[in-house]
């Protein structure tokens, strides 16, 4: 069975990659899932950001704008480390990178240009989950499961941003903007 005890030798990654398709696979995709639960925070708080920072519907998509770019030249960036330090480290990187931006933003963003500093370093994190990850389950599953595999992956990720706007509209009604990324 799947368990999530320290004493384990594998790592979540390790466990993540294996192709069976069960409640266990379930369990171990999630976890990616939940990762992805700080990608849209920022986007389901526009409304408040731009009254709280009194800033326009320009600003505010620029500040969407600057996670995407950032988020695409992730993807490249993180597709090449991949490649040259392994798949697995570079999702391990990425996770970790990505927390640390998603709580900078919440602790250190206060107007416009630290909304897009902040939120652009996020996209810039982010690349990591998804690329090599994708390289990492072609790695570890078998080709007649390959789609399978990528295919529980792929919604494991809509399901975090799914719980992030979820979660941010929570947030917002109980803990303010800033606990979202917390």
């Amino acid at each position: 069975g799947f368990s999530f005890h320290p004493q384990n030798e594998k790592s979540i990654l390790d466990r993540l990659t294996k192709d069976d398709c069960t409640t266990e696979k379930f369990v171990r995709v999630s976890s990616v899932g939940a990762v992805e639960i700080g990608d849209d925070v920022e986007i389901g708080q526009i409304p408040v950001l731009i009254e709280e920072w009194q800033i326009g519907a320009a600003e505010a998509g620029s500040i969407v704008s600057g996670f995407y770019f950032a988020y695409a030249f992730s993807l490249m960036g993180f597709s090449w480390l991949g490649d040259h330090i392994g798949a697995k480290r570079a999702v391990e990187i990425s996770a970790w990178i990505t927390t640390f931006a998603s709580v900078s933003f919440g602790c250190f963003a206060n107007d416009f240009a630290s909304s897009l500093i902040f939120y652009s370093l996020l996209g810039l994190s982010q690349g990591g989950i998804y690329t090599p990850l994708i390289a990492l389950f072609r790695e570890n599953s078998e080709s007649n499961r390959l789609g399978t595999a990528i295919g529980w992956l792929i919604a494991s990720t809509s399901v975090g941003y799914a719980t992030s706007l979820l979660l941010t509209g929570l947030s917002l009604a109980y803990g303010g903007w800033q606990f979202a990324f917390y």
